[in-house]
């Protein structure tokens, strides 16, 4: 017999208070599944009829139809996913924003941990029971319009599986940003930059290397982006597209997901009570958060000033200064919601400035040897010699239109291992860069 304290119990209630997001997710994932396939399907029977398309051909199309649509849109679906994820995670949790709430909540006997697993385990089934029924339904649809088969049903239920867990880990850092903020508004300003700040600095650093590194070679350059589940899930989806198993990007997005899903907890564990409606929870967090936001901010305004100048380096400095002194005012500004609050803590302007003008300096200086390294011979297999031809296309062995620098790439590159090294070692400094893409045993 349950109990009335039992976890079904709470969940049961739980879901009664938040019956209007239940009732908003089937009638999405209703019109997005099931009627959306229907009109594909109804679609395509009447051009099957316009045709005079019959048997196997008029199959075909169907099929087609019904496999991009239930196994082959990860990323349109996977957009919806993320809006629904966010929207599960803040509702969820949304009594976090009221002091009466939050007395009201810790007034009842429930510890902790049961009401974060209560509400955390139906924002995942708020989504996903409406998700999988709908889809079912639509594969239905699709089998009695004659469009489906065992391929496009594993192709379906794989699917499923990647949203699912992008819709783990987008949920995780929405439930992370509200755990950290204390209104709305600042919970959807952090968990837009929980999901594309590992993504901006990305671009930032590489943005300072092509400018001041005169032999950077982008070809190098790495794409991964460990703290993103979308990038985790471009992968998987990439992968399973080939035919294959993403063990490792499967692996490492259950793994991103636990890590950033206890860290919430942990901060709810923690928040305090007065912390409702206000920019930030924890006290401690502020300068952090600040000096993480206003140093990108002030770089990349001075690649922005510096590209408009023309390389004035006074300009340049000066508008470092004013990036750093106006992102940490307006930051301190929105924190204590007081104007009179902009200029209180000079000492974090300080510090924002010191760690925006020593990161500045790795760059400009050249602090870390970039330039200056050479290959190492007994590492070294080959190199391409890279030279600028603009727009330049070439055909390659089978008639296809390939850019030059693809074309380049794909052929072999000079063995000639001592010439290399020796050629490295003696690099221009007049004249056309020589790139060198060095790929090592």
């Amino acid at each position: 017999m349950m109990s009335k304290n039992s976890f079904l119990v709470s969940l049961k209630e739980n879901s009664k208070r938040r019956i209007w997001l239940w009732i908003v997710s089937e009638l999405f994932w209703l019109f997005y599944y099931p009627v959306g396939m229907a009109m594909l399907m109804s679609r395509k029977m009447e051009h099957n009829r316009i045709d005079g398309m019959v048997g196997e051909a008029a199959r075909k199309r169907l099929a087609e139809t019904a496999e991009a649509w239930l196994g082959g849109g990860y990323n349109t679906t996977a957009v919806l996913v993320t809006v629904v994820a966010v929207i599960c995670a803040i509702q969820g949790f949304s009594y976090l924003y009221s002091r009466k709430k939050v007395d009201l909540y810790h007034s009842v006997p429930v510890k902790k941990s049961r009401r974060f697993a209560v509400i955390f385990t139906n924002g995942i089934l708020i989504c996903f029971v409406p998700y999988l029924v709908n889809l079912l339904l639509a594969m239905v649809i699709a089998w009695f319009s004659g469009g489906m088969d065992g391929h496009i049903f594993s192709k379906a239920l794989i699917a499923a599986v990647l949203h699912l867990l992008l819709y783990l880990g987008i949920y995780g850092f929405a439930i992370l940003a509200v755990m950290l903020t204390g209104n709305l508004v600042i919970t959807v300003f952090a968990t837009v930059i929980f999901l594309v700040y590992e993504l901006i600095v990305r671009l930032l650093v590489e943005a300072y290397m092509i400018k001041f590194f005169s032999y950077y070679c982008y070809y190098s350059s790495r794409d991964a982006l460990y703290l993103s589940p979308f990038w985790y899930f471009g992968q998987a989806a990439e992968v399973f597209d080939g035919g294959g198993l993403p063990l490792a990007a499967l692996f490492g997005m259950l793994l991103l997901t636990a890590a950033i899903t206890g860290l919430a907890y942990y901060c709810y564990w923690k928040r305090p009570s007065e912390a409702a409606g206000k920019a930030m929870a924890f006290e401690k967090t502020k300068a952090v958060v600040k000096l993480f936001l206003t140093v990108p901010f002030s770089l990349g305004a001075a690649l922005i000033v510096d590209d408009i100048v023309v390389s004035n380096g006074v300009l340049v400095v000066f508008s470092v200064i004013i990036a750093v002194i106006l992102s940490n005012a307006v930051i301190e500004v929105i924190y204590e919601a007081d104007i009179k609050a902009a200029f209180r803590k000079k000492r974090q302007i300080l510090v924002s400035g010191l760690c925006t003008a020593a990161i500045a300096s790795v760059f400009c200086f050249d602090l870390i040897g970039y330039d200056a390294w050479e290959p190492s011979p007994e590492k070294l297999e080959d190199a391409v010699f890279l030279f600028s031809r603009g727009n330049m296309e070439y055909v390659d062995e089978n008639m296809k239109t390939v850019g030059w620098e693809e074309y380049a790439l794909g052929k072999p590159g000079v063995k000639d291992i001592e010439a290399i090294c020796e050629l490295s070692s003696k690099k221009t400094e007049e004249g056309n860069v020589i790139k060198l893409g060095f790929e090592n045993n």
